[in-house]
This record gives C-alpha cells, structure tokens and sequence, in this order.
C-alpha cells in the first residue's frame, strides 16, 4: 500500500492505524476459582493464540508505521500542507491500564505495548516533525482498585 501511495501521491500527512484482537481470555473461570484453575485454564491456551494477539496489536502497528514514515516526512516538506505536521494516530485501548485481566493479558499487555511503541516513535521522530498519538478508546471494565492492608 505504502508504495502505491507514494508511486500516485508522493506523500502522506496522517496515518491511521487501527487494529484489535482480543485473544485468550479469562471468562471462562468460574466463581472463586482457584490459583490452579487459572494456571490449568491458561495452559490450554495455544502460545499462537497469545502471539497472534502481538502479531496484530503490535507487530503490524510496527510495520505499518514503517512502511509509511518516509511518507510522512514527505508530508512535512509539502509546500502545499498547512495543517501542522504529519502525523500517527494509533488505537490503543484504556484496558491497557486495567488491572483485573479478565479481558486476557495477550490484549490489555499488547494494547499497554501500542502506547509504549508510539512514545518511542514520538521521541525518536522529533528531528523529522512527525508526530504520534495514541487514542486510548473506552472500555466497560473499572480501573485499578488497591487495597493495602493493615
């Protein structure tokens, strides 16, 4: 896509990279489970599953940024562009900040690992005026709740 974007256009000022898989979850447990019905449940889940989880969440949002920064830095040195700078937005999801992993620790830690990887990004394209962004979308579930003994 990257090439024929820059074979018809030469440049781009936004991308947009917006992908989700939720992967291995913990919905199954039942009421007071214990420490090894979590540990059997969890081994019954292939580690291609939970890698499948990174391969889109993480791994792609990668690559797709790579195919594009040349763009964007294209973008920047447009004469016709008048709209700030070019820039990434990810999709990265406030489950990332959930403690309880009910939703699966494959996609609340790879959607915790798009923030990480658009900070990174974020610094080191400064000298090129590429900005990034994540938009941490919603989600049903509470945040941390702690509670510190006495």
């Amino acid at each position: 896509m990257a090439e024929r974007v820059k074979a018809e256009v030469g440049y781009i000022n936004l991308l947009v990279t917006n992908a989700g898989k939720s992967g291995p979850m913990l919905e199954s447990l039942k009421p007071r489970y214990t420490l090894s019905d979590f540990v059997n449940m969890a081994w019954l889940s292939p580690m291609a599953d939970f890698n499948g989880v990174y391969g889109l969440n993480c791994t792609a949002l990668y690559y797709t940024i790579i195919a594009f920064l040349e763009l964007l830095d294209a973008g920047n040195k447009t004469s016709g562009y008048t709209g700030g700078k070019s820039q990434v937005i990810a999709t990265a999801s406030t489950a990332s900040f959930l403690c309880h992993p009910r939703a699966g620790y494959a996609y609340l830690s790879s959607k915790a690992a798009v923030i990480s990887l658009i900070k990174c990004f974020s610094t080191f394209c400064v000298p090129w005026g590429i900005r990034f962004n994540a938009i941490e979308v919603g989600h049903m579930y509470p945040l941390c709740m702690f509670a510190i003994p006495n």
